[in-house]
């Protein structure tokens, strides 16, 4: 199942709801009290088992993301579905095997 969130503040009501979540992926710019950043760092800090997939379309959040979040897979927008939906598969089953 898939849950869509408009900023950081939806998602992290939505993984406070209780829904199981498997993995959360993120833009880092987004309107709200936090960025994709912030967000990964709340669910890192909160609920660990969730894994995270951060995207961006900026060179500059590019560069932000592979230092700051280099065990976070990154994907650079445009993205090919395809890719995504094979980080997306990497990321679960890297995680289940942990």
């Amino acid at each position: 199942m898939v849950f869509e969130a408009a900023n950081a503040d939806e998602a992290i009501n939505t993984i406070e709801a209780g829904i199981p979540i498997d993995l959360v992926l993120t833009d880092i710019r987004m309107p709200g009290s936090m960025n994709g950043f912030g967000l990964a760092k709340w669910i890192s800090g909160n609920k660990p088992a969730i894994s995270i997939i951060l995207a961006s379309g900026e060179a500059t959040q590019t560069d932000a993301a592979n230092e700051l979040c280099d065990h976070i897979p990154f994907f650079k927008k445009p993205y090919d579905l395809k890719a995504i939906v094979a980080g997306i598969h990497a990321t679960l089953d890297n995680d289940q095997s942990s």
